[in-house]
């Protein structure tokens, strides 16, 4: 008895004790329901589940979040509702859509607008005994993150305007200066196209006498952080511009931002601007020592010929000596030519009489010197208002100096077109040996001499006179052999 008393007291501590582990076990249990249900209910997501009936109907079994409430949607009003019971029926078709696909066991993912607000929903298919038997879906509120991915697509689309429609050119280049994007302007600055920029680098268009230069400046900028300059670029056909640029380092790692403006216009208007400058005092000068010059002269020639006069027989050489003195009275002109102003007799006159006039004046010499002459002027073309014995000796001289690149002979063309509404160009070709570059770059400049022998002041007579017309001249070299000379003149 005293054995099996002792049993009993032992069974009843055993169940006291295991009371106590179910009760502590229940306890914590309940303290961690507790705590995850509060945190499905204070979560900031929306998190519910949804079974589907035997009619094909979509049913709420539980939703949590405390967000749902802060949108207007209480999630107690979800459970045990259908779709159609909540939804209006636009918006629930789209779920019903949604969720039977998810019954059929694959994950979806999809964005929705409610309550103005949009949500990012994931719906995950619980399966057992290879069914799914309920739908536990997770939806995220969006809704700044969408705002603020509109913000950056406008404010990109912005950026990308600016961007492309900057009237300089824009470029963004890596470390070893290829380019990574350009605008517009710099497509038209390059005159290659977008896809065949972002093929090469900036150093392919580099002109050669500025790539260490170039290579230099590049080394400066990423040390620095920014850099400006002047760099001259060579482009299509071999045209060479010059381009002013301002550049940052790493407006992102690794890309470098430049902007780039073609000066070319400018710098050709302050060596225009310097040029005529110069050839104002010069012209002024020269025409003075003209006028002091021609006076004595015309003593010399008065006293030369009543020499003659009283001696009753020519003289030796006298007129070797008239000779030189006219030489000398033709070269007076031409400076009084650079004279301003002056007191011209502007008229109207045929271009094509002054051009045939001035061949006709030299056929002796163009045929001395196996030269030939051809000219292609078009028909009906108005007058030009002009100073004639100006325009006479602008063709003449231009004849001269085409001649002196003729030694063994070769031909000359002028060509005279009405290339637009109000104006006429007119362009002297010939064949001979042609000026190089670095005499083209000076032609025209006061007593800048082309020849072995002469003035310097034919070809600066010539640009004084279209000058004074109103007009532009332009001597360039021929690709294949010679020089061109194009005058440009206003009509009315």
């Amino acid at each position: 008895m005293v054995v099996r008393k002792k049993a009993e007291e032992i069974d009843i501590q055993r169940l006291e004790r295991e009371n106590k582990q179910l009760s502590s076990l229940n306890s914590l249990y309940k303290e961690e329901l507790s705590i995850s249900h509060s945190l499905l209910e204070n979560a900031y997501n929306i998190i519910f589940k949804v079974k589907k009936l035997e009619d094909g109907s979509f049913l709420y079994t539980s939703a949590h979040g405390k967000h749902a409430s802060e949108v207007g949607l209480r999630t107690i009003e979800l459970v045990g509702r259908t779709v159609d019971e909540v939804f209006p029926p636009n918006i629930a078709e789209i779920f019903k859509e949604r969720y039977a696909t998810a019954f059929t066991g694959k994950v979806v993912q999809y964005e929705t607008a409610l309550y103005d607000r949009i949500f990012l929903t994931t719906l995950s298919p619980i399966v057992q005994d290879g069914k799914v038997v309920e739908v536990v879906a997770t939806s995220f509120d969006i809704t700044e993150k969408k705002e603020m991915e509109q913000k950056i697509i406008e404010s990109e689309k912005k950026y990308r305007g600016l961007f492309n429609h900057a009237l300089d050119g824009i470029i963004l280049l890596d470390d070893k200066g290829g380019f990574v994007e350009v605008n517009d302007s710099a497509v038209e600055l390059f005159q290659v196209s977008r896809e065949e920029l972002l093929k090469t680098s900036l150093d392919k268009f580099i002109h050669p006498e500025y790539k260490s230069a170039n290579e230099q400046n590049l080394r400066e900028l990423l040390e620095k952080g920014e850099g400006t300059g002047q760099v001259l670029l060579k482009i299509l056909d071999g045209v060479s511009i010059d381009v002013e640029y301002a550049a940052v380092a790493n407006v992102t790692p690794g890309i470098h931002l430049s902007v780039l403006r073609d000066i070319s216009e400018r710098k050709q208007f302050q060596e225009e601007k310097r040029k005529n400058c110069v050839l104002t005092v010069v012209g002024e000068l020269a025409a003075s020592f003209a006028h002091e010059i021609r006076n004595p002269l015309t003593s010399v020639k008065g006293l030369l010929q009543l020499t003659m006069k009283d001696s009753g027989q020519e003289e030796p050489y006298t007129e070797i000596v008239f000779d030189e003195l006219r030489q000398i009275e033709a070269i007076i002109s031409e400076y009084l030519l650079l004279a301003q102003p002056q007191a011209n007799k502007f008229v109207y006159k045929n271009i094509q009489d002054m051009i045939e006039h001035a061949i006709s004046n030299m056929k002796d010499e163009l045929e001395k010197r196996n030269i030939s002459v051809e000219s292609q002027i078009e028909k009906d073309l108005p007058l030009i208002y002009c100073v004639e014995e100006h325009f006479q000796k602008l063709f003449v001289n231009l004849l001269v100096n085409n001649m002196e690149f003729m030694e063994t002979g070769g031909h000359i063309h002028f060509n005279v077109i009405r290339s637009s509404a109000k104006e006429i160009c007119v362009t002297i070709e010939d064949n001979g040996k042609g000026l190089p570059d670095y005499l083209l770059e000076r032609v025209g400049e006061p007593f800048y001499n082309t020849k072995e022998k002469g003035t310097g002041i034919g070809l600066m007579v010539c640009f004084q006179i279209v000058k004074s017309h109103n007009g532009t001249i332009q001597i360039k070299r021929n690709e294949q052999q010679g020089t061109t000379v194009e005058i440009k003149l206003p009509v009315d």
